[in-house]
């Protein structure tokens, strides 16, 4: 039999190829006092066995939840995901499309020229109210009658 056809070389899931804690045979029947080594020898076991027990119960989830069952929260929840995705996609598009635009061959000129336009019309405007200003220059406002 070749190690192609071993049932030992086989796939196995990822949890089963973690190798599990058990403490060592002595560890049970040896004398477990009251001396600091004793007591931090038992709490380090104990966390042992607490992070053991954890991860057998976070692969059995692991299988429950990779059956393939999908809940109504799922199907939205990956509904969601699928619009959120379209619209980053959009955003990463649109962003890179943004970095190959030429700015002195695309419509900047035409941008230019609307500011012109905006920056003569300010202009204008601004030697109007110099106008205005000027003109009344001359009115006296404490000589003119209030009654």
């Amino acid at each position: 039999m070749s190690n192609q056809d071993d049932p030992k070389f086989d796939f196995k899931a990822p949890e089963e190829n973690i190798r599990k804690w058990e403490p060592k045979a002595w560890e049970n029947q040896a004398f477990q006092g009251v001396s600091p080594f004793d007591f931090a020898m038992r709490q380090k076991n104990e966390e042992k066995k607490r992070k053991e027990r954890e991860r057998e119960a976070k692969a059995r989830m692991y299988n429950y939840e990779g059956k393939g069952v999908q809940t109504l929260s799922e199907v939205n929840a990956k509904q969601v995901n699928e619009v959120n995705q379209k619209g980053k996609e959009a955003a990463r598009q649109m962003k890179e499309d943004a970095m190959k635009v030429n700015m002195a061959t695309s419509g900047f000129g035409v941008e230019q020229a609307a500011r012109n336009a905006d920056f003569e019309r300010e202009k204008a405007w601004k030697e109007a109210k110099r106008k205005e200003i000027e003109a009344q220059k001359d009115v006296n406002m404490a000589a003119a009658g209030f009654g």
